[in-house]
């Protein structure tokens, strides 16, 4: 898997979420344990920098336990989520499964080694699944539509996102955008990693470069915001943990 622009900004939005749930697990640690690891780490010294007497530092404490709680339920929650949508999804590739066609394609393309199945949907479909053995999902309808040399290069298409394994890349960065949506930055960096992913994979995109294509989420705005989030969670971390 090579450093394309899809995977930078992936390692962004990593880093972005990193920097945040560092925070978070700062102030964990000093509610908690109340063991001040700024003080021990970097050496910031004994002084608050906010009163803890004050009005504000009280403020400032409940706020930032709301955002942590808010965060970890909800990330919490949309693992569970998907935990039970692949439960489902992975009973109903089990017993509608069209096992003639899955076995005459993955025949066929034995040499791209990676399993073809093929679902009883009249709708257009074609998509890869999977996060350590990714594979091909097709739909009768699309096997109906398509001509032979079509049909293989939709195969090829979603080859290479097995090959590069996009499902799993997709859903950590899903994963991450939704942990943290007060981060309006990650909402606009996941869908320019979107936009990217598909790049190596489809040579047609080739005509219409993705680095021309307008992003509506990644403005000015959002990346102001998102400053300020990191910053006043930074400060937060100083009055509290120290």
């Amino acid at each position: 898997m090579t450093i394309n622009r899809a995977n930078s900004v992936l390692i962004l939005m990593a880093l972005v979420g990193f920097i945040i749930w560092f925070q978070f697990s700062l102030l964990l640690l000093h509610e908690i344990f109340n063991y001040h690891l700024l003080v021990s780490a970097f050496n910031y010294g004994s002084i608050p920098l906010i009163s803890h007497n004050s009005k504000l530092y009280s403020i400032l404490s409940i706020c930032m336990n709301i955002f942590i709680i808010y965060s970890i339920v909800l990330l919490l929650w949309r693992i569970a989520v998907n935990c039970m949508k692949a439960i489902r999804w992975n009973q109903f590739l089990k017993f509608h499964k069209q096992s003639i066609w899955s076995y005459h394609l993955m025949s066929k393309y034995a040499d791209l080694q990676t399993p073809i199945i093929v679902i009883p949907v009249n709708e257009t479909i074609a998509f890869s699944t999977g996060f350590l053995r990714p594979k091909i999902i097709l739909s009768t309808g699309i096997l109906d539509k398509l001509n032979e040399s079509d049909l293989r290069t939709v195969i090829l298409n979603q080859y290479n996102h097995c090959k590069n394994y996009s499902p799993l890349r997709s859903y950590i960065a899903w994963l991450i955008q939704e942990s943290l949506p007060f981060i309006p930055i990650q909402r606009g960096l996941f869908h320019y990693f979107r936009i990217w992913l598909e790049v190596p994979a489809d040579p047609s995109t080739s005509e219409t470069p993705a680095h021309k294509t307008r992003i509506p989420y990644l403005s000015m705005s959002s990346l102001v915001i998102s400053i300020i989030v990191i910053v006043v969670l930074g400060v937060s971390v100083l009055s509290i943990g120290s």
